[in-house]
């Protein structure tokens, strides 16, 4: 193999890698820095303080919300985890005819195609974004 041909893979991912390290990578790292700077009213102060992970992590409230998304999250994952092996399986093995296995393949897959759709005013005839207009007074 030469030198060439060990270089390769390197510079093709090399143009993806700096896209997101340019508009990933650095707005990531300075939002990091900016989490750590003191503020007031109007202004930040580029000063080192823990004081705001100390208040967000010491409130109980916010302690109470991690949980409970946590407890969302894991049950959500236990019920995906039993339901869509089964309804694959049963799809796969069970369904014999070609119209049935389309048919009940778009039954499990066209709710979340259209989502889009509904939540763009197709059910409730108001456009996505309607309620942050401004409205008179």
């Amino acid at each position: 193999m030469t030198r060439w041909s060990r270089l390769v893979p390197y510079l093709q991912v090399a143009p993806l890698t700096m896209v997101l390290l340019v508009f990933l990578g650095i707005p990531l790292a300075v939002v990091v820095a900016v989490s750590f700077f003191g503020y007031d009213d109007f202004t930040l102060r580029p000063t080192f303080l823990v004081k705001n992970y100390l208040e967000l992590f010491g409130s109980r409230l916010t302690n109470t919300l991690y949980l409970k998304t946590l407890q969302y999250a894991a049950v959500v994952w236990a019920l995906t985890l039993l339901i869509g092996p089964t309804v694959a399986y049963f799809l796969v093995f069970h369904v014999r005819t070609f119209v049935w296995r389309t048919a009940l393949f778009l039954l499990c897959t066209v709710p979340y195609a259209e989502r889009g759709r509904v939540d763009n005013g197709a059910v409730s005839g108001r456009p996505y974004g309607e309620e942050f207009a401004a409205r008179p007074r």
